[in-house]
């Protein structure tokens, strides 16, 4: 079983996973390299993933056939973090935009962006017939997790919470309005629950849920990676993926406390996760939200 599947929560270091297991012999591994808003019908599951096997099967005719795999990339690689810093102004939108009425739209201008572009990369290295795919995307393969279980090796990737939803809010995606197009499309059920919450942190909290329900009540315990342990071992912690990766000795930081994330928010929401029960405390102790209040 070559062809594997890695999801996880967005922001939880699934493109790092990626970047990674791509320095592994005999081994690809893709950021997002499929393009959802071509589904004909998002409902029915069992198309889609016939179509994931048969990029697959592409995929991998175009590595050994050309060298070149499709992906979403920056500067011909896979990188550690797809989401770029802050643009040089934003210091002065994040300040105006809390302080004039309507400024969530300014405050927006200074949001972090993607910088990666979808694209063709040159893998530049020998692969064998039967060398390993890995191919991530979060929310999409997160909804579609009964049907590729059937089909493929499943992994997912998880974070802290207070981090994970301040990494929401300091980047230009609906994630940040409590929003996830993907799986809203292919899980309708979701869609109903986020229209009923006004508040955006309340939605972000139900993705929050709606993620790690999902992992709990498929994925053995030995298949949910979390991003500290991958950090803290220097990649080593991929090997349940890839065994060759307990190699791996790579200078690794958290970035659970980056520079880069509001410390009033994140204050804001470590009280209010503190205040609720739900399936991420099955992940992590609940006590570990206290290293974010001071």
């Amino acid at each position: 079983m070559n062809d594997i599947i890695v999801t996880g929560i967005p922001r939880s270091g699934t493109t790092l996973t990626c970047h990674l297991l791509n320095k592994l012999p005999n081994t690809v591994a893709l950021h997002e390299p499929l393009l959802w808003d071509e589904l004909m019908d998002p409902t029915d599951h069992r198309a889609i993933c016939d179509g994931i096997d048969q990029f697959f099967h592409q995929t991998r005719q175009s590595c050994l056939l050309a060298g070149t795999a499709i992906t979403k990339h920056a500067e011909g690689s896979v990188p550690d973090n797809p989401m770029g810093d802050y643009p040089v102004y934003s210091w002065i939108v994040r300040t105006l935009g809390r302080r004039v009425p309507g400024g969530d739209r300014l405050l927006a201008l200074g949001l972090r962006r993607p910088r990666v572009t979808r694209g063709t990369i040159h893998i530049g290295k020998p692969l064998t017939p039967d060398f390993r795919i890995c191919i991530k995307h979060t929310a999409p393969f997160t909804a579609l997790l009964p049907e590729l279980l059937s089909r493929h090796p499943c992994f997912a990737v998880v974070r802290h919470p207070v981090s994970v939803l301040a990494s929401w809010n300091s980047i230009d995606f609906p994630l940040r309005r409590g929003r996830l197009k993907e799986a809203e499309r292919m899980q309708p059920g979701l869609a109903g629950q986020l229209d009923g919450l006004s508040d955006p942190i309340d939605r972000q909290m139900c993705l929050l849920s709606w993620f790690c329900r999902s992992f709990l009540t498929r994925l053995p315990p030995e298949r949910i990676l979390r991003y500290e342990d991958i950090i803290g071992t220097g990649g080593r912690a991929l090997g349940v993926i890839i065994p060759e990766a307990e190699t791996l000795a790579e200078p690794l930081e958290s970035r659970n406390k980056s520079s880069l994330y509001d410390r009033e928010l994140m204050r804001g929401i470590a009280k209010r996760l503190k205040r609720e029960d739900g399936p991420i405390w099955d992940l992590y102790r609940k006590d570990s939200i206290d290293e974010y209040l001071s």
